[in-house]
């Protein structure tokens, strides 16, 4: 039986379709033995989208272990900068003129340098990401973040080795007397070597009286020059300077470099650290710095490729033919 539609028909209650090599604007007139008939379940058509199966979301092992050591590293720098982990206890003579400096606070406090290295360095980052990239919001935010985590992986291991230091050596500050306020400090002799003792200050929290003897190394400098450092060598190898100047690039350099200096010579000048500590320091910044940008950021990787293939002479050479002088030999160059 024919239907109304061309090329369609049924045979015996099955639907057929004319079996066509090419289209033609009048199809040929067949016998229902030419054709081909297609059966098509009932039960085939209303499952058809039901066959299509669920993706299942897969953890990579990488993305697991990588999580772990995150939750390790924060739980041991969150518990050693609280005085939660026990650290060594180290003794000190009675009327140590390097101990008795009065506590006066921070200059640069610990909010304001954890904001600046990491809030500050993001909004760094990014915005000169923008003035390389354009107004692609999306690869900008891309880019931003490879080297904002490769700074963070850097970042967070230094500190965790300064912490560890810190716990180890148990040296005290400067300020140790006024904030620890020894119970044997009132009575002993000058010169006395003292190793048993409890704080029985009352004026400051439990946190401030254990930091008093985590003086080594300065966790200001450490972190300071780091963010320094690593930022001086992104602005060198990202900021165009076609866009904005070229004093713009050494400007800025100069200008994230005060800030490591000027947090490790504040420790100094509060009475927060003595100096050997902020010099150490200041090394572990800088080393953990040169770490992140020759091993640790596979950015700075990539641009050295990139640069390497742009410098690069071509190998390809050109033959130079004499076409009047056939006698003449080919110069390649």
């Amino acid at each position: 039986m024919y239907s109304n539609n061309p090329g369609i028909y049924s045979i015996g209650g099955d639907m057929c379709y004319e079996n066509k090599m090419m289209a033609t604007t009048t199809p040929p007139i067949r016998r229902p033995s030419d054709s081909v008939c297609l059966n098509v379940a009932e039960h085939d058509r209303n499952k058809a989208p039901e066959n299509l199966k669920r993706k299942k979301i897969h953890i990579r092992p990488a993305y697991f272990v990588n999580g772990i050591i995150i939750i390790i590293v924060s739980l041991i720098v969150g518990l050693t900068e609280f005085g939660f982990l026990p650290q060594t206890k180290r003794g000190f003579y009675c009327k140590d003129p390097s101990l008795s400096f009065p506590y006066q606070g921070d200059t640069i406090s610990n909010t304001l340098l954890l904001s600046v290295s990491f809030a500050g360095s993001c909004i760094l980052l990014a915005l000169v990401e923008y003035l390389r990239l354009g107004s692609k919001t999306k690869l900008v935010l891309e880019v931003s973040w490879r080297w904002y985590r490769d700074m963070l992986v850097g970042m967070v291991l230094t500190l965790l080795v300064i912490e560890v230091c810190k716990v180890i050596a148990g040296e005290m500050r400067p300020h140790f007397l006024d904030t620890c306020v020894p119970d044997v400090a009132a009575s002993c002799t000058p010169g006395t070597f003292i190793t048993d003792y409890v704080c029985t200050s009352t004026v400051y929290s439990r946190t401030l009286i254990v930091d008093s003897s985590r003086s080594f190394p300065s966790g200001h400098s450490a972190l300071g020059m780091f963010v320094s450092v690593f930022l001086a060598a992104y602005i060198q190898v990202r900021l165009p300077t076609h866009t904005i100047g070229s004093l713009s690039k050494p400007f800025l350099i100069a200008v994230v470099f005060i800030w490591g200096p000027l947090c490790a010579l504040t420790r100094i000048t509060d009475r927060r650290h003595h100096w050997w500590d902020v010099l150490f320091g200041t090394i572990f910044g800088v080393v953990g710095a040169l770490y992140s940008v020759v091993v640790l950021c596979s950015s700075f990787k990539n641009i050295g490729k990139t640069n390497m293939k742009s410098t690069r002479p071509s190998q390809s050479t050109t033959t130079l033919l004499d076409i009047k002088n056939k006698d003449a030999t080919s110069v390649i160059i």
